[in-house]
C-alpha cells in the first residue's frame, strides 16, 4: 500500500483536488517509512494512470480500475497486483537448480532487484566446446516484461544497444533469451559486490579517500561512455553498480537504458513521453524529471551518479534518503563534503 501511495502522488495530476501541501507532507511520510536502510527502494510508474478512477462507483470496479503493479526491494519481482483471475495458475519463478533452454543451470541467487532476479549460472554450451568462461550471470526478468510483446521487442531492442558498450567500467550484456514464458539476460559474471553493500559496511565511516574517488573515476568513465553513444541509464544508484575484488566499478542494468539523440540535452528528452521500459525509478536517486514522468535525460543520469558520489564522500545520502522532489519543495542544501577542493565542491553541488 505504501508503494502504491507514492507511486499515486509523484504522478498526481495539477488538476486533482489534493492540494501541494498535502502532497508533499504524504510524500515525506510514506518516504520516511521506506527509506530505513541503505537498500535501494524502486517503484515502477506506469503509463496508464488515466484508469484510476475517482467516483463512488461499485466497490469491485473500483477496486479492479485501481490495481497496479508496484515493485521494490521487499517484494518478489515475479508478484503482481494487477487484476488477474484468482483461478490462473502463476509460472513459478526460477530458482536455484533449475535449467533454462536446456543450456544455463542455476547455481546461486546472487542478488533481487526491481525488475528481476539475478543467478549465477553455468552455461553447459560454453562447458562443453570450452568456449569462453563457463561460468556468467543470469537475470531473469519480471513478469511485466515476458507478458507485454510490446516490451518484448523493445527490450530486444535495448539489449542490442547495450551490447554495444564495451567498456572497462560496464557490465558487458551477452544476450536475451527465452524459456517458455520467462525471458532473461546473461551477463559477464565477477566477483566482487555491488556498492551499496560497501557503502552499508562502511557505515557510519566513509568509503577510504582513495577508494572513493577510484570508484567516482570509473563511474564517470564509464557513463560518460555511454552517453557519447547517446544512451541514458536512467537509474544510476549504489545497487546498479558492481565492484570487482579489485575495487574497480562497473555499471550495470543497462539492458533497460534508453536511446537518446547523439545532440539532445535533457530539455529534449523532457518533452517525449517515457517508455513504460524507463518508468522503473528509485526515488532516492531520480531528479524530478523522472519523478514527474518525463522521459530520461543525460542530465537525470548526472544527477542520479552526483548523489551516488555525495554519498561515496559523505558516508550518507545528500538529502537524508529523501527525493529529489521533496527535497526541492524544502528547499534542502547539501552540506559541504569534507576534503573538496572549492572547485571539486563546486563541480559536484
Amino acid at each position: 500500500m505504501r508503494d502504491s501511495a507514492v507511486r499515486l502522488l509523484y504522478q498526481q495530476r495539477s488538476d486533482r483536488s489534493l492540494s501541494e501541501g498535502r502532497a508533499l507532507t504524504l510524500k515525506r511520510i510514506v518516504e520516511t517509512a521506506i527509506h530505513d536502510d541503505i537498500d535501494d527502494w524502486t517503484v515502477v510508474l506506469h503509463e496508464d494512470d488515466e484508469s484510476i478512477v475517482e467516483d463512488d462507483g461499485p466497490s469491485e470496479d473500483r477496486q479492479a480500475s485501481t490495481e497496479h503493479v508496484v515493485k521494490s526491494h521487499s517484494l518478489s519481482p515475479f508478484a503482481t497486483t494487477r487484476g488477474s483471475s484468482p483461478t490462473k495458475t502463476r509460472l513459478k519463478a526460477p530458482d536455484t537448480g533449475d535449467i533454462l533452454k536446456d543450456r544455463f543451470v542455476l547455481e546461486e541467487q546472487l542478488g533481487r532487484g526491481g525488475v528481476g532476479i539475478v543467478f549465477k549460472a553455468r552455461d553447459r554450451l560454453r562447458e562443453e566446446s570450452s568456449a569462453g568462461p563457463t561460468r556468467i550471470a543470469v537475470k531473469i526478468l519480471s513478469e511485466e516484461y515476458r507478458n507485454s510483446p510490446k516490451m518484448i521487442r523493445s527490450m530486444q531492442r535495448e539489449t542490442l544497444r547495450a551490447q554495444s558498450l564495451s567498456h572497462p567500467n560496464i557490465i558487458r550484456v551477452h544476450d536475451l533469451h527465452q524459456d517458455g514464458e520467462n525471458w532473461f539476460l546473461t551477463m559477464e559474471l565477477l566477483e566482487g559486490e555491488l556498492l551499496k553493500t560497501l557503502l552499508s559496511r562502511s557505515q557510519p565511516s566513509t568509503v577510504p579517500p582513495e577508494l572513493a574517488m577510484r570508484i567516482i573515476a570509473g563511474l564517470c568513465r564509464g557513463l560518460a561512455h555511454a552517453h557519447a553513444r547517446g544512451l541514458v541509464h536512467a537509474d544510476i544508484k549504489p545497487g546498479n553498480v558492481f565492484l570487482t575484488a579489485g575495487g574497480e566499478p562497473k555499471i550495470f542494468d543497462f539492458g533497460l537504458a534508453q536511446v537518446t539523440g547523439p545532440d539532445s540535452d535533457a530539455t529534449d528528452a523532457t518533452s517525449r513521453p517515457a517508455s513504460k521500459a524507463m518508468r522503473a525509478v528509485t526515488p532516492a536517486y531520480a531528479s524530478c524529471n523522472r519523478l514527474e514522468g518525463g522521459a530520461p535525460g543525460f542530465s537525470d543520469d548526472v544527477y542520479s551518479l552526483s548523489c551516488v558520489i555525495y554519498e561515496l564522500l559523505a558516508g550518507r545520502h545528500p538529502y537524508d534518503r529523501k527525493s529529489a522532489v521533496v527535497a526541492r519543495e524544502l528547499n534542502l542544501q547539501p552540506a559541504r563534503c569534507p576534503g573538496l577542493t572549492d572547485l571539486q565542491w563546486r563541480t559536484l553541488a
